[in-house]
């Protein structure tokens, strides 16, 4: 056997969850302001090539064909860019020619 549904009489009517917020004044919160460390990051980046080491030595940083005020990219001041061989989420993959010594 099946049970029966009971209906009450005095049950709340049903109500919707809009209607609900509607009843008691519902303020929407305002909208997210991002904070300024996420929008501003890039301004904060040194408009210069940076050396990283492991080993201690900065020494194969240093080139006579790279110029720190130039506008022109570390990458091509010192290399000549042969072709793309890909892309991913970490960035650009080029084939270049170190101008110092010739190198691929």
């Amino acid at each position: 056997p099946r049970p029966d549904p009971v209906f009450f009489e005095d049950s709340q009517p049903l109500l919707t969850k809009k209607d609900r917020q509607a009843r008691r004044g519902y303020v929407p919160r305002p909208p997210r302001v991002p904070s300024v460390i996420r929008t501003n990051w890039r301004s904060e980046l040194p408009r210069h090539a940076q050396a990283v080491s492991f080993s201690g030595s900065e020494s194969s940083f240093n080139s006579p064909h790279y110029h720190e005020q130039s506008p022109v990219s570390y990458l091509h001041q010192c290399f000549h860019v042969d072709k793309k061989l890909g892309e991913g989420s970490f960035g650009v993959v080029y084939k270049v020619q170190c101008l110092d010594d010739g190198r691929w």
